[in-house]
């Protein structure tokens, strides 16, 4: 039953999406053809060719903007609207819908990265152009393992990989939570945009007492510690840090968010 379930969240949100990859891959192909055609003398030629590269960049960003849209709108329209009277029916526990939107939220941004990825090759990536990029990737990884070493640098590439997913969690929960807030008062939308800021500005004072305490403290460390200290234990003891700060917040986030849709849920 709760495959059912992931499998209509992701048909939902891919039924808008799949069209727009087929038209941005559909315009990459076509930039890439026409990036063969001759220098025009006239400049009409440079032009088409200028349009078609623009449409596909705007299509690019605009994925990724209609992907986050449809993440937070599929979520309000299935949780906080009247469609939430249906939801509530169904033989699922409030934590159930939320995990399962977060997952899905998160598979469809990641597809949109791919998406943009190969969109990019498909109208850039020429096998010289594919040379140089492997090139410079190839080149900075080395460098970055002889400051190091292999296993490090492999476990730092896989720490900032963690990151990003903790990032892009930490992120979509927080949409959620605002809306979970702001659906307690009379202009719902009004709502979730009073806890956005709200939030952010918690955040931000929290952030700014923390640096501002380890700065202060920062005074009293033993010369001997930063003598001691490597490009390596910094790196890494800030990786670490970020990867608790975004597991932090993505768990308060869920808190927040299951608390008010299964204790505090107003759908009027």
């Amino acid at each position: 039953m709760l495959r059912k379930l992931y499998k209509h969240e992701f048909a939902s949100l891919y039924r808008i999406l799949l069209p727009l990859y087929g038209v941005l891959l559909g315009l990459s192909v076509l930039t890439r053809f026409v990036s063969f055609l001759p220098k025009g003398e006239s400049g009409v030629l440079d032009f088409w060719k200028g349009l078609v590269l623009s449409l596909s960049i705007m299509l690019i960003v605009s994925i990724f903007v209609v992907g986050s849209v449809v993440i937070v709108v599929r979520f309000y329209q299935n949780m906080l609207s009247k469609q939430g009277y249906l939801t509530n029916t169904l033989p699922f526990k409030t934590y159930n819908h939320i995990i399962c939107k977060l997952i899905c939220g998160v598979v469809v941004e990641i597809t949109n990265v791919i998406v943009a990825a190969g969109s990019l090759l498909i109208m850039l990536g020429t096998k010289k152009g594919l040379t140089q990029i492997w090139n410079v990737i190839k080149g900075s990884y080395i460098a970055f393992r002889e400051s190091t070493s292999t296993a490090t640098s492999i476990v730092s590439i896989i720490e900032i990989a963690i990151i990003g997913v903790l990032s892009l969690i930490s992120g979509i929960l927080m949409f959620y939570a605002c809306m979970a807030i702001g659906q307690q008062f009379k202009n719902k939308i009004l709502g979730s945009v009073i806890a956005y800021f709200c939030i952010y500005a918690v955040i931000q004072v929290i952030s700014t007492a923390f640096i501002t305490t380890v700065t202060v403290l920062g005074v009293g460390i033993p010369e001997a510690w930063v003598e001691n200290a490597t490009i390596t234990t910094v790196s890494q003891g800030f990786i670490i840090f970020l990867m608790f700060v975004q597991a932090i917040q993505a768990v308060v986030y869920y808190l927040i968010t299951n608390y008010f849709l299964s204790k505090k849920l107003n759908l009027e």
